[in-house]
């Protein structure tokens, strides 16, 4: 699939719209061409109601990294994660595909989505953070607006875009009533 560059390398812009594209060529395959059809309008309808509920709320700003041994691959808006969350109303920052912590710290984001693999290592990366004394400045570590995310709804998420936005969407404005994922 178009959305499956390596998170270290920003070869292309990877889209929301890829994702809808595959998935549709998927019920084309399969035969499954009205269960995609639903499936694709339930992302864009997603994505218009937390639009709609989230427009007179502030932009946070976000990044979504991901802890690649000690180096920290960032997903900005060439990437599907970061689609999402420019889709979504949030300001995400363009980067470096790998980022170090300095520039992590100069961001300073409101939200940090951390890709992971997994309830256990969720819990990992987001003490990882946390527990890292050079990064206790960060405003996400005293406000925990530290959301892990799991890989598969960020890389190649297909079927599950939809639930995706939802996660993003309730990290991005967890005060809107209705947006909970």
């Amino acid at each position: 699939p178009w959305n499956t560059n390596d998170p270290g390398g920003h070869a292309h812009r990877e889209t929301i719209e890829s994702e809808m594209k595959f998935l549709y060529g998927l019920g084309q395959l399969l035969h499954e061409e009205d269960r995609a059809a639903q499936m694709i309008a339930g992302v864009y309808q997603t994505l218009a109601d937390i639009q709609e509920k989230s427009a007179s709320a502030p932009k946070p700003k976000a990044l979504v990294i991901e802890f690649m041994g000690k180096e920290i691959a960032s997903y900005d808006a060439t990437k599907l994660a970061g689609d999402m969350v420019t889709r979504l109303g949030g300001e995400i920052p363009e980067t470096m595909p790998m980022i170090d912590r300095e520039t992590l710290l100069s961001i300073d984001p409101d939200v940090l989505f951390i890709v992971c693999y997994g309830e256990e290592d969720a819990r990992q990366v987001v003490a990882r953070v946390l527990e890292d004394r050079a990064l206790n400045s960060m405003q996400v570590v005293h406000t925990k607006r530290i959301c892990p995310l799991l890989l598969e709804y960020v890389y190649s998420s297909e079927v599950r875009t939809e639930d995706a936005l939802k996660i993003i969407g309730h990290a991005l404005y967890p005060d809107i009533e209705g947006l909970a994922a």
